[in-house]
């Protein structure tokens, strides 16, 4: 008896919380609601008034720094976690081509030079030309993609860290809403 009794009372209490905490209007909230000064051209015044933004959403901002690490530590993570999932992929295809293409031109160049190294003993004192014109070039070329996977590690973690600077940053779709409009006309002869 006293079981069902304690359950009926439990169910009570849970069912009113539930409602009550189900029932609050957020947009209403005076913690989402911020004042903020417009203000208004008026031919020869300017009129100023305080009003209610009701519209406002505050968002929780991304970790700047859990971003950035991630993104130090693992390319293409920090946008993962801002939620850029198209940009991923993008950056794992640029380090995966320039990388590609760093470690075959570092075997060419290695290639290259043994041959050059070889053909100096064969024609003293400079060797093949073209074989060095190779080893040169093969050389220029590595270190040039190396520079480019570089840059597309250091504009990852850019990404990420700006990204989730600006998580939080709300775009209004109706730009003139809150807008001074001026009009210039201007004669041109």
């Amino acid at each position: 008896m006293q079981q069902k009794f304690f359950y009926k009372i439990f169910f009570f209490v849970f069912y009113f919380f539930a409602i009550n905490l189900y029932s609050q209007d957020l947009k209403n909230d005076s913690l989402q609601t911020k004042k903020t000064l417009q203000l208004f051209l008026n031919e020869d015044s300017l009129v100023t008034s305080i009003t209610a933004n009701q519209d406002t959403i505050f968002y929780k901002q991304k970790s700047v720094l859990g971003a950035t690490l991630s993104s130090m530590i693992l390319p293409g993570t920090g946008q993962v976690y801002n939620g850029a999932y198209w940009k991923a992929p993008v950056i794992w295809g640029f380090a995966a081509y320039f990388g590609n293409i760093v470690i075959q031109q570092n075997q060419l160049y290695k290639q290259h030079r043994d041959i050059y190294s070889a053909s100096i003993l064969k024609f003293p004192p400079y060797g093949d030309a073209d074989e060095k014109r190779y080893r040169d070039f093969y050389h220029n070329q590595r270190d040039q993609f190396g520079w480019y996977l570089f840059v597309t590690y250091f504009i990852n973690v850019l990404d990420a860290y700006v990204d989730s600077n600006l998580s939080s940053f709300e775009v209004n779709p109706d730009l003139n809403s809150q807008s001074l409009k001026f009009t210039l006309k201007v004669k041109l002869p």
